[in-house]
């Protein structure tokens, strides 16, 4: 009982301040202040309605699992194994692409920014922006991927890993469409280019 006191006095000395990105704590461990501030934004990041392209990789896994979702809730009303219509697909598609993506938005870990939302989280404490123009954002990069593979194409593949399952079988879907669904795989490492060799005269 004690300790349970004593740990909900420690959650109440805590308080958050949007201003210094810092952690202080008192030396017997007692009480302490969690401050944090919100990401940096450059122009890119406040004015271009386009998705600046060093957070693709985090946007299309947080679409990839938004499919996922949409997917499986449409296959809820099959007793058995059966697969969704091409119509019903493409509705699911453009039901996550068409959605306001409430929650989703930027932050900055360790200095990095990175997207953050519903089911895309991270272990890390801090103030994410969302709104504005990150909805468009998402529904613009959204579009490009039944527009490269096509709706179908990505309903086949999420049946393929069976990532209405478990985590396991998602993350593999999640790495198809990220890592190798061709034009649109923000996730794929970059190849280098092999430095042409002059030829000599």
């Amino acid at each position: 009982m004690r300790s349970l006191i004593l740990s909900l006095l420690l959650c109440l000395c805590v308080t958050i301040q949007p201003s210094e990105q810092k952690i202080e704590q008192a030396n017997d461990g007692s009480s302490g202040t969690i401050s944090m501030s919100p990401p940096n934004l450059n122009d890119e990041e406040t004015e271009s309605v386009h998705m600046p392209s060093y957070l693709k990789c985090d946007a299309c896994q947080i679409i990839a699992n938004l499919f996922i979702k949409g997917f499986a809730n449409a296959e809820k009303k099959f007793k058995d194994d059966k697969m969704l219509t091409e119509s019903e697909v493409i509705n699911v598609v453009d039901s996550v692409c068409n959605s306001q993506f409430e929650g989703y938005g930027i932050t900055e870990i360790e200095g990095r920014k990175r997207l953050k939302g519903p089911d895309f989280n991270f272990d890390v404490p801090g103030i994410s922006q969302s709104g504005g123009k990150w909805p468009f954002r998402f529904h613009q990069i959204c579009l490009e991927y039944p527009g490269a593979v096509s709706e179908w194409i990505i309903y086949v593949w999420y049946r393929k890993h069976e990532a209405r399952y478990n985590d396991t079988q998602k993350q593999l879907f999640v790495k198809w469409m990220c890592e190798e669904a061709e034009e649109v795989a923000y996730c794929a490492p970059k190849k280098k280019k092999k430095a042409s060799k002059k030829k000599e005269l």
